[in-house]
């Protein structure tokens, strides 16, 4: 469970770096978080790990297509939260 929670934390982090216009930073935490969220099926616990790794991969698209130069005309709208069913059991 650890590596999921890291994973979901550092798509917050990647996130940041896109906000703040760090686009080298964006691409090594995006990286590195890929395989912390690639092991886990599409709902584990309650957590859209499906949605969030779609909603990340689609984010690193457009910011890939715009590249450094250009990252101030990124489309916010594209950070979607995680989404999360709080009626599941952990247990």
């Amino acid at each position: 469970m650890r590596d999921l929670y890291r994973g979901i934390l550092q798509v917050g982090v990647v996130y940041l770096h896109i906000t703040q216009y760090n686009y080298p930073g964006a691409i090594k935490v995006y990286q590195r978080c890929r395989k912390w969220l690639l092991p886990w099926p599409e709902t584990c616990r309650g957590v859209e790990v499906g949605k969030l790794r779609q909603n990340l991969e689609t984010v690193m698209a457009a910011l890939q297509r715009l590249g450094p130069q250009h990252m101030l005309e990124f489309d916010t709208s594209l950070l979607k939260p995680v989404q999360y069913e709080g009626n599941v059991k952990s247990w």
